[in-house]
């Protein structure tokens, strides 16, 4: 399988790469976000696109994202959340 770029030239780096990106991401610009556990810092593709760094978050899905959630929040929707082990 390749997707065009070495950080997706096979699942098993894709997997290592998304799991590395959402630490990072968790520790840097998405510390304080208040819809991780529905976004993940969007899609590592479209950031590599926009940044040409799949470790940046998907800065326009986030904008987008966090429109539509806050503005459900405000309807009395709460966005699920995931256990963390």
């Amino acid at each position: 399988m390749h997707f065009g770029s070495s950080e997706f030239s096979s699942l098993d780096i894709f997997v290592e790469n998304k799991s590395n990106r959402e630490r990072r991401l968790r520790m840097g610009n998405c510390k304080e976000c208040e819809i991780w556990d529905v976004c993940h810092g969007g899609c590592m593709g479209h950031a590599k696109f926009l940044t040409g760094d799949i470790y940046e978050s998907d800065k326009e899905f986030c904008y987008l994202l966090s429109g539509v959630i806050k503005t459900c929040m405000s309807k009395g929707y709460n966005p699920p959340k995931r256990h963390r082990a």
